[in-house]
């Protein structure tokens, strides 16, 4: 003032300065997800807005609807997104709302829509149909049915599965929990395919579900007999009929096999037969064969139909075929005929011996045969015959095997003496034949019918044809003639006509067939056949005829009917009679049949031979080998490989070291091309690995692993089954994977139990366990119980692993003890608080709730003092009556079970002369910060009447002093305050104080920070020698947890140089770990040591990380080549320029001619030398090398110079 300063106050208690922290926002969607006749279950989503820190919890209040003031439902925030209040009054109608908390305090409420009447919902019966379920389900043989529907209705359906309307139980295990129902059926067959159906029942209705299920697998055997039909001498029609049953699946195809007798392997005609029958060609003649042949769908092969007895291809022997043309009349009398008539077409396979001659009169149906033994030409009169009748004539032809059908028949004929029409022109004589022309001569008829001859006509046809053809276009007088305008060297037959005023006679015919001649030039003939030939691949090939022919004939070569023209690869050669191909090989494809053909204006002629070329054998590039085979159990499996080379190489296959050989579960079949590897009956165990073929002849060996996974059914799961938790009504158990998956993904577990009781049976938990680790439910409490587990995957399910033991269900927790005594305070008139100590001992499990109850001291009778869950250990009691006198106790429960009541209060007795005060903060609880093992120590004010009842929280658990790590104090004034010693990391948390009297309850929070100095925490892989291993190109992140208060800088380095962010390195630092990423992989310039660095104003660590970059090798340097011989060569190089981290293994030696495109491998070496040999001798080489590790093969070197060898 005007005449100074002051003395100063005294000083206020020290104030952190920090900002406020903001409570959370409303949570989002509070909605009511159940009601029963006591209960109503609440849920809600995480608020869109946390507020200043992380929301800790959820308080839930509730309002009666004709009442003001909102009720604590808990007075603990829970953690989980759901609530469920019990023990309400059936009918009564109330309001809720949901508040968040955090540090900060509560948030704003958020109500649930309208009001909820405490009474059991109904909801109809229903389910959720997975798309799967549709169209219906297909299940292998053996494999497991199994169906899983959600379901739902209040009060909870009764669900019922039946097949086609039968009971299946028996067959199916079923299991219904709480929001699923499922059957499942092992080892599945066909007779399990139908309609399941599913009903669903409640007191609201009923609702049923179908679900076609339909069990596929492989097909039945075909059914048979095997049948044979055009037999030839090379081949055979093999028949049967399609199984009974194709599996479920259609069909794709048969496979046909044949053994040749008495031979054991049977090798493969076709494997993808499409009818259900074959024409087989190949076979030898007179030799006996087998045949079998089995049925193929998609999910496998049938077992084989096998015929009965052999075949044995031959030439058939049939009748022969009769002639084709009716027979000809040639001269008619009033007592005989005479016939002609041609040779069969086909005579069967055996040649005709002679003929039969069938007549009738046209007046009857009835054929008589003629002639009792055979007539072996073509030509006959026929007498014996009754004048003026009038006749038709057929021809039977005969060879050693038979009669053949009749011919067709002449037309009509009349027995009577010619006198109107000249009888038949003499002999006929051929006097000349040309190559284009034929004169003909003959005497004149011997009967001229009464009249004058007018002429003559002359006809012709080539062998063969049945239609004749006129020569001259008018009659002649002569009776010589010559018909122009034929073909060269071709057959003709000629006949004659003599004409009077009456008409035309019977013909002449030439007894035999008359054939032109050539021209004065001569047609292509092959001299001398080309020979086949062999040669080495890379040298060149000669292949050589001679034909010859006057003009000379043109000359073409062709292979495989494509003409090759003059290139550098064919050049062809001819002195006129000579004529040379000339092929420069270079691949084995250069190989086949190369045809010459020669053509002039007489002929043509071709000769053929096939070119061999010899090499070391390699596999057939265009019939690449798989990384990997798969074949099911029990199915049969075929390995193929094509390979090139010749001579064909021995070909030898090896299961890791065994030497495969044919035995009556393995055939090899090896050809000229390929080599085939049948195996029955595959299993996992034994037939599944490495399998090795290799190819091996004079000029180099060649091999290659092709790995064979045997698909199965798993292993059991490894056990043992572990009881991780048990309790008075369910147990959690656990288990490991198989050891072997069966070379398919595990796609769930199936847990049953079985009640240890006489007769009593497994029963389905769940089959949809996709973790190794179930919670099995519904148990009654001291019953024993087995348990078991089967693993499936789509190849079917596991044996099952099973407990060692029964399993007793009880709770593993103790019983809490009896809580304290009670003690009354803060008496009113209608109202006390009454507290107590927690139990001495929890049980082994967190006190869930206490149970508090009074009576009067007169009454017998105990009255619980609320319906609500008492989490603290003090309450309000509320609704006395002023003057009585009331006793209380307590007890407690956890999972184990509840205590024994605690020892009865003193009696108190609620009086009017109270005046009663809310407690009341005078001053509130204070954030701290404190340094890191000093004491930490909260205090606050509090007011109010009757004096309140203080305790302590930590995070939500009530603090119970023990004078050492925690003390709590008590001052005049109202001050109360909590004493941690010795802070630590987890020291650091929100700190709880509730007042309690009957006006209410307060509290207040307040959050302890620690002051820690920086510390790095290697992982342990990290710690010594350990280090961070990749493969160059690997994405990489170094993950390193760290701590400290406040929040530490955190560095890198490498070498001197600071890493931050950019294009190659990305740095993450969160509140607890560090990061360095290698976000676009990392390079082998990224190996090295890292240090990592955190520091904040309590200390500064560093720790060192060592990143090790492996990579495969650079390609090997600078291939030389050396001792150039004929047929070899010496190569050395430099190793690579880095080994990639790993050293290097191996080297691969290529080579390829300059006028080839692919590279070949020749070897292998494990120094930088190597001796190429089998090369072919002048001809121009480059060679490369690959290096190998552990990581891979490097890219090849740098190609060698040319060299010719």
């Amino acid at each position: 003032n005007a005449r100074g300063t002051g003395k100063p106050s005294r000083p206020s208690k020290p104030t952190v300065a920090m900002d406020p922290i903001a409570p959370p926002g409303k949570p989002q969607n509070p909605r009511v997800t159940d009601t029963t006749r006591t209960s109503v279950s609440l849920a809600w989503s995480v608020p869109e807005d946390e507020g200043g820190s992380k929301v800790t919890g959820y308080l839930i209040e509730m309002q009666k609807v004709d009442q003001r003031e909102w009720t604590k439902c808990n007075t603990t925030p829970t953690k989980i997104r759901e609530y469920t209040l019990t023990h309400l009054p059936q009918g009564a109608e109330y309001r809720f709302r949901v508040l968040a908390c955090n540090a900060g305090g509560p948030g704003e409420p958020a109500e649930v829509p309208g009001t909820v009447k405490v009474t059991e919902m109904l909801e109809y019966p229903d389910y959720e149909l997975d798309e799967r379920y549709q169209e219906g389900v297909f299940v292998r043989q053996g494999g497991v049915i199994r169906l899983t529907i959600p379901i739902k209705g209040k009060p909870f359906p009764v669900c019922k599965w039946t097949k086609e309307g039968q009971d299946i139980s028996k067959r199916a295990m079923i299991a219904t929990s709480e929001t699923h129902t499922e059957l499942v059926i092992k080892e599945a067959d066909r007779n399990d395919s139908g309609t399941y159906d599913l009903v669903l029942e409640n007191k609201c209705g009923k609702k049923t579900v179908y679900i076609k299920v339909k069990v596929i697998g492989s097909p039945n055997t075909p059914e048979g007999p095997l049948e044979y039909d055009d037999i030839q001498a090379r081949s055979v029609r093999v028949s049967w009929r399609p199984p009974a049953d194709d599996g479920g699946a259609d069909i794709l195809g048969y496979i046909l096999e044949r053994r040749e007798v008495p031979k054991a392997a049977w090798y493969t005609i076709d494997s993808r037969v499409r009818g259900t029958s074959l024409v087989v060609k190949g076979l030898k003649e007179n030799v006996e064969y087998h045949f079998r042949v089995s049925a193929e769908n998609q999910f496998g092969i049938s077992k084989p139909l096998k015929s009965e007895e052999p075949v044995i291809p031959k030439t058939p022997l049939n009748p022969p075929e009769p002639p084709s043309n009716p027979p000809e009349v040639l001269d008619v009398t009033k007592s005989s005929v005479s016939l002609s008539w041609s040779r069969p077409k086909d005579d069967g396979g055996s040649r005709v011996t002679g003929y039969y001659i069938e007549r009738k009169e046209t007046s009857t149906d009835k054929w008589v045969r003629h002639n009792k033994t055979q007539i072996t030409t073509t030509m006959y009169t026929v007498t014996g015959l009754v004048p003026d009748a009038e006749y038709q004539f057929r021809i039977i032809a005969q060879n050693d095997v038979g009669l053949s059908e009749t011919s067709p028949a002449s037309e009509p004929v009349v027995c009577k003496d010619p006198f109107d029409k000249p009888s038949q022109p003499g002999e006929l004589e051929i006097l000349s034949i040309s190559k284009d022309s034929v004169t003909l001569q003959w005497e004149k008829p011997e009967c001229d019918g009464g009249k004058e001859i007018l002429g003559y006509w002359v006809e012709y046809r080539q062998s063969g044809d049945s239609a004749w053809k006129k020569s001259n276009k008018e009659r002649i007088k002569d009776r010589q003639f010559t018909i122009g305008g034929l073909l060269e060297a071709t057959e003709y037959e000629f006949r004659v006509f003599a004409e009077n005023e009456t008409g035309l006679s019977r013909p002449r015919r030439t007894a035999m067939s008359v054939k032109t001649k050539l021209t004065s030039g001569e047609a292509p003939g092959v001299r001398k056949e080309m020979a086949d030939v062999t040669t080495k691949l890379g040298e060149a090939a000669q292949l050589s005829c001679q034909i010859v022919g006057r003009p000379l004939p043109d000359i073409k070569w062709y292979r495989f009917g494509k003409e090759l023209i003059q290139s550098r690869k064919y050049k062809m050669s001819s002195d006129g009679r000579t004529h040379t191909l000339t092929v420069m090989t270079d691949e084995q494809e250069d190989e086949g049949v190369y045809t010459c053909v020669a053509t002039n204006e007489v002929g043509e002629v071709e000769s053929s031979s096939k070119l061999l070329l010899q090499a070391a054998p390699q596999f057939h590039p265009g019939y690449p080998l798989k990384e990997k085979y798969y074949g099911a159990v029990g199915s049969t499996l075929r390995l193929h490989v094509m390979y090139i080379g010749r001579p064909v190489p021995a070909m030898t296959w090896f299961h890791g070291q065994k030497l495969l050989q044919n035995s009556e579960k393995i055939t090899i079949e090896n050809t000229e091309h390929y080599t085939h590897l049948v195996m029955k009956n595959v299993q996992r165990k034994t037939h599944a690995g490495k399998y090795k073929v290799q190819l091996s002849n004079a000029f180099g060996t060649v091999d290659a692993t092709l790995d064979v996974e045997i698909q199965d059914k798993p292993d059991k799961p490894t056990g043992p089954i572990v009881i991780e938790a048990l309790l008075k009504n369910s147990v959690v158990i656990s288990w490991k994977p198989p050891a072997d998956d069966g070379g398919s993904w595990i796609t769930n577990y199936v847990v049953e139990k079985c009640e240890a009781k006489e007769g009593a049976e497994w029963q389905l938990v769940s089959s949809a366990i996709s973790v190794t680790t179930c919670r099995i439910v519904n148990l009654t409490e001291n019953a024993g119980y087995y348990f078991r587990v089967s693993a499936q995957n789509t190849f079917g399910i596991s044996e099952p692993l099973e407990v060692a033991s029964i399993v007793i269900i009880k709770s593993p927790f103790e019983k809490p003890g009896v809580p304290g005594k009670p003690t009354i305070t803060a008496v009113t008139k209608d109202s006390c608080v009454v507290a107590w100590k927690p139990p001495a001992s929890d049980g082994g499990a967190k006190i869930r709730n206490y149970y508090l109850e009074r009576r009067e001291k007169k009454q017998n009778k105990w009255i619980a003092v609320t319906t609500e869950e008492i989490r603290e250990t003090v309450f309000s009691v509320q609704n006395l009556i002023e003057g009585l006198e009331y006793e209380f106790r307590v007890k407690c429960e956890n999972l184990g079970g509840e205590s024994e009541w605690s020892e009865i209060s003193e009696p108190v007795t609620p009086k009017s002369d109270v005046p009663i005060q809310a407690p009341h903060f005078k001053e509130e609880l204070r954030n701290l910060n404190v340094r890191y093992q000093s004491n930490a120590t909260l205090v606050c004010k509090v007011t109010g009447h009757p004096k309140p009842i203080v305790k302590w929280y930590r995070q939500g658990k009530e603090i119970i002093a023990d004078g050492l790590k925690y003390r709590i104090q008590e001052f005049k004034g109202g001050y109360h305050q909590l004493i941690i010693a010795s802070v630590t990391d987890d020291d650091a948390t929100v700190y709880q104080v509730r007042a309690t009297n009957q006006g209410g309850s307060v509290s207040g929070t307040a959050s302890l920070e620690v002051e820690v100095p920086a510390k790095i925490h290697l992982p342990k892989t990290l710690e010594g020698m350990g280090a961070v291993h990749a493969l160059r190109g690997e994405v990489v992140s170094i993950k390193i947890p760290f701590s400290g208060k406040p929040d530490p800088v955190i560095t890198w380095q490498k070498g001197q140089d600071l890493i931050d962010n950019n294009g190659h390195y990305q740095v993450i630092v969160t509140r607890s770990f560090t990061s360095l990423v290698f976000s676009n992989g990392v390079e082998r310039k990224d190996a090295g040591f890292y240090v990592v660095c955190a520091k904040n104003r309590f200390g500064i660590d560093q720790k060192t990380v060592e990143l090790d970059v492996a990579d495969v090798p650079d390609p090997p340097r600078g291939v030389k080549v050396s001792d150039v011989s004929r047929d070899s060569v010496n190569l050395t190089w430099t190793e690579p320029a880095s080994d990639g981290g790993s050293k290097v293994t191996n080297y691969i030696v290529e080579k390829c001619a300059t006028t080839a495109e692919r590279w070949l491998r020749v070897g292998q070496a494990r120094e930088t030398r190597y001796t190429v040999i089998n090369l072919f001798g002048k001809t121009s080489y480059q060679f490369r090398v690959i290096a190998e590790n552990k990581f891979g093969l490097s890219k090849p070197s740098e190609p060698s110079e040319p060299t010719v060898t």
